[in-house]
C-alpha cells in the first residue's frame, strides 16, 4: 500500500546505499506525498553524517520535486556545534 509520508530521523547516514534506499522509499509514496529526513551535517573529518550535496543528489535521483536541504537547528554538544540538516521533497503527481 502506498503511504503519504516517509520520515527518517538520524538514520540515512548509516545506510549502505543511501541514494538507492531513498529511491526505493520514494517509490512507496503516493503522488504528492512527502519525504522528510533529518541527519547530522557532515563536516570535514567526520566519520558519519551527510553533506548537503549528498542529500540533494539523493532526493533529485529519487525523482522528488520541490526539494530543499537546510539546517533544521543547531545544538552545542561538548563544546561542538552540531547542525542536523532537514532534507525534504514531494513525490510528483503520476498519470
Amino acid at each position: 500500500q502506498p503511504v503519504d509520508l516517509v520520515v527518517a530521523s538520524s538514520v540515512c547516514s548509516f545506510l549502505d546505499d543511501y541514494p538507492a534506499t531513498v529511491t526505493e522509499l520514494v517509490s512507496m509514496i503516493r503522488p504528492a506525498g512527502g519525504f522528510f529526513q533529518w541527519d547530522w551535517e557532515k563536516t570535514e573529518g567526520d566519520d558519519h553524517g551527510l553533506s548537503r550535496s549528498e542529500i540533494t543528489n539523493a532526493l533529485d535521483l529519487a525523482g522528488l520535486t520541490d526539494t530543499s536541504v537546510d539546517v533544521a537547528f543547531a545544538v552545542e554538544i561538548e563544546g561542538q556545534t552540531m547542525s542536523p540538516l532537514l532534507g525534504c521533497g514531494w513525490s510528483p503527481p503520476r498519470g
